[in-house]
């Protein structure tokens, strides 16, 4: 099942405990905040038992409006 999770801000941090691993990330720009979604990346496959799903990570995805004059920068850690 997919699950959505919405953050509105600048600064994100989630944890991946499958794989074990810290992601952070910082968006810097005029404008203060953004959406931001996080939702995990799963593959459904069929074995010998039916089908099952199968954890592949997450995705992060930051949502804004595009303009002409849009200016950001991003600093992506994985720890």
């Amino acid at each position: 099942m997919l699950e959505l999770f919405q953050y509105t801000g600048s600064h994100f941090k989630a944890y991946d405990e499958s794989y074990d691993l810290n992601f952070e990330f910082d968006i810097s720009s005029k404008k203060d905040s953004f959406k931001i979604n996080k939702f995990p990346i799963i593959a459904f496959v069929y074995t010998d038992e039916g089908y099952k799903e199968i954890y592949q990570g997450i995705n992060v995805m930051p949502l804004f409006k595009l303009d002409k004059n849009l200016e950001f920068h991003l600093r992506i850690q994985i720890f």
